[in-house]
């Protein structure tokens, strides 16, 4: 019994935080509650006892033998649990999220209400009049919206597409896709096989035009051109260039035996495009050599035994040895180029059978989540800029104004109908500039009133104001809320709390704010698998009071995302 209270009291040291920091370790304390746990399994006085015993009556090696195996039994059924027990994790749950914009304000007489575009356009439509009364909701001036109408049915068909592709990967391709891309991949085979044929006979070919060349269309020209030290039997002027041309010749001869050894492993075809690519460096060298050679052939001087015929032969010789090298350099070039393509294609080819035939790994499945994700929160804001070109009734009331005609172009925020309400009272609240931009015209509000602070009234957001004001050198924008209903206790100068409903979704993912961190203007999370922890890039969504934060791309339904390590 000491011994356990012992190890429970160590355990809470290496456990806190500002208990020993450096003793705090997750292997210190993994290893104290194993023997911690073990000891109260067997901790009872019979049990205690017969150990003693045991112990007493028995070698180490006995004792080693016979414990051991029940410390690694224990062990392996509580590694998890005690491993898990190292962090603060929550799952990534499914559900409702409301986002809700907070202010607070005070109960005023119903003033009128001025509403406008927020984006500028052509009228279309005006169909109430002053003297209407008109109902929530009902439309009361219309912009030319033709073109975000558009934008909407293209991003929606996109958003349709992007869902097509994610259901294609996880059902998988059909038997005849996939015997397609099979036969794709045979034919990419034939295509490459052919064209390293191609290249090896190209090889070959090029070696035996620069043999040709250097030994049979220009040694003519040299004593000795195949030993240590080649002459030119004829006389030039340039007598430095003479020298570096005879070197070159030196080094073609040993390119040109190297070359030939090279030229019998082609037969295994290994390594073809290495081959290929010393080819092309070999041809250079004797295109070089032949450049060099013309420039002192065409400045030949008749003497020494070399007559102007001679001197002719001579530059034809290398006019044709050049002319040869060159369409051999092209030849090789072009096979090269054809097989480079060839093992690409056999490559694209072979990563689609496999992607064809193989489940979808998570991560691409991931991809096309996120994908869908984004797709779908593009497509929201187009459709929520759309309700800038029409204008509704925030609230039940009376037109009392109508300020444009049909066709007349207008600007945004510029006064188009006015009406005064049926409610009884109105709530002028301030909207901090961080958040008016999720406020609009038409959101559901729930009011509280410190009157009666158990209870709750129903709202609707019917104006704001497009100018700022300033309070105390911070921005605001002042918004009006209506009470949807008359209620006879509600008197002017009440104190009023208000919650404006600016976004709801249904079944989304969503994990503690907590859980979230932001790196280089990304966002991770990591989600711990058995005793692995793994960072995940996520996008986010919207959030609501209790601290959630909606998960659009990154993670799973049930996953754990940690909160902090103990």
């Amino acid at each position: 019994m000491y011994l356990s209270t012992t190890l429970a009291g160590l355990q809470s040291i290496f456990i806190r935080r500002d208990v020993y920091p450096g003793l705090r370790c997750p292997h210190i304390i993994f290893t104290v509650k194993i023997i911690h746990i073990t000891l109260c399994l067997h901790m009872n006085t019979n049990l205690l006892t017969g150990v003693v015993a045991y112990l007493k009556s028995h070698t180490w090696t006995t004792v080693f033998i016979a414990f051991v195996p029940l410390f690694v039994i224990v062990f392996l059924i509580l590694q998890p649990i005690l491993y898990a027990d190292l962090y603060t994790t929550a799952p990534v749950e499914k559900g409702t999220l409301t986002q809700e914009v907070s202010a607070n304000g005070a109960v005023e007489s119903p003033s009128n209400i001025s509403l406008a575009f927020k984006a500028a356009g052509k009228i279309k439509s005006i169909p109430v009049s002053a003297g209407d009364s008109v109902e929530q909701g009902q439309l009361l001036a219309q912009l030319d919206a033709r073109q975000i109408e558009s934008q909407i049915a293209s991003m929606d068909a996109a958003l349709d597409i992007q869902k097509a592709k994610l259901e294609q990967l996880i059902v998988g391709a059909t038997q005849e896709d996939i015997a397609i891309t099979q036969s794709s991949v045979i034919a990419a085979e034939a295509a490459r096989k052919n064209a390293e044929q191609n290249l090896a006979a190209t090889i070959r070919d090029a070696f035996s035009k620069a043999d040709d060349a250097v030994r049979t269309k220009t040694d003519v020209m040299f004593l000795n051109p195949r030993k240590s030290y080649p002459q030119l039997l004829f006389l030039v002027p340039d007598s430095q260039l003479q020298l570096d041309v005879e070197d070159e010749r030196v080094a073609l001869e040993s390119m040109l035996i190297a070359w030939q050894t090279d030229i019998a492993a082609l037969s295994t075809l290994d390594s073809i495009v290495m081959k290929g690519d010393t080819a092309i460096q070999n041809i250079n060298m004797v295109a070089n050599y032949l450049d060099d050679l013309s420039l002192l052939v065409n400045a030949a001087v008749v003497g020494g035994g070399v007559t102007q015929t001679n001197i002719d032969t001579y530059k034809t010789n290398v006019a044709t040895a050049r002319t040869t090298i060159n369409t051999t350099l092209t030849n090789l070039t072009a096979h090269q180029g054809t097989l480079r393509s060839a093992e690409s294609s056999l490559v694209t080819a072979q990563n689609q059978l496999r992607s064809k035939t193989s489940s979808p790994r998570p991560v691409d499945i991931q991809v096309y989540e996120g994908q869908i994700a984004q797709a779908r929160a593009s497509l929201e804001q187009v459709i929520a800029e759309r309700n800038d070109y029409a204008i509704y009734a925030p609230v039940k009331g009376t037109i009392t104004n109508t300020t444009a005609e049909l066709g007349e172009n207008v600007a945004a925020n510029n006064t188009i109908v006015s009406m005064i309400p049926d409610a009884t009272f109105q709530i002028t609240i301030n909207v901090s500039e961080n958040n008016v931009a999720l406020v609009r015209v038409g959101q559901s509000v729930r009011i509280s009133l410190e009157a009666f602070p158990e209870l709750n009234w129903k709202g609707t957001v019917s104006h704001i104001d497009p100018a700022e004001t300033n309070v105390s050198g911070a921005i605001y924008y002042q918004a009006t809320v209506v009470f949807d209903q008359k209620d006879e206790r509600i008197r002017s100068g009440m104190t009023a709390n208000i919650w404006i409903q600016v976004a709801q979704k249904e079944r989304v993912l969503f994990v503690p704010a907590g859980a979230i961190q932001t790196r280089d203007g990304l966002k991770y999370v990591s989600v711990l698998s058995g005793r692995t922890e793994e960072e995940r890039e996520i996008t986010t969504g919207i959030y609501d009071a209790r601290g959630n934060v909606e998960i659009m791309s990154g993670v799973r339904e049930g996953e754990l995302v940690i909160l902090a390590k103990k």
